[in-house]
């Protein structure tokens, strides 16, 4: 899970995308491409608000849900990290007002199974990257 914080009309809003857990083919890392999936979708929410309140996109042409490269992987055209770009293309509806947004802060998360008996989940932070 990646999700990112950012600032808009003095407003915080937080934008993130799952990416599936079984490995995707993508390139090798210093390659551009696509990585395909059915189970990838992105997501925005204003701080403060309830997920019932959040825009969920899931993705419409799997065979382009992921665009994986050197310094911008992404979720296809819908939303690009370091670009600050967001264009409705390869999933099902935009997710922010705006075409672009100036990054605050990159977090990147694992859900991972607590006890294989059940189905509790635990969030774990990976990595935060402050821009």
């Amino acid at each position: 899970l990646l999700s990112k914080q950012l600032k808009h009309e003095l407003k915080t809003y937080y934008i993130a995308g799952r990416l599936p857990t079984k490995p995707l083919n993508l390139p090798q890392r210093m390659e551009s491409g696509w990585g395909e999936t059915n189970s990838s979708f992105i997501f925005s929410m204003e701080n403060g608000k309830t997920l019932e309140n959040c825009m969920i996109s899931r993705v419409t042409s799997p065979e382009r849900a992921i665009w994986n490269a050197p310094r911008n992987p992404c979720f296809s055209h819908d939303l690009q990290w370091f670009k600050g770009k967001l264009k409705q293309s390869s999933y099902e509806k935009k997710i922010y007002d705006s075409e672009e947004f100036v990054m605050v802060d990159i977090e990147i998360y694992r859900v991972v199974k607590k006890n294989e008996n059940d189905n509790s989940t635990e969030i774990m932070e990976i990595d935060n990257v402050n821009n």
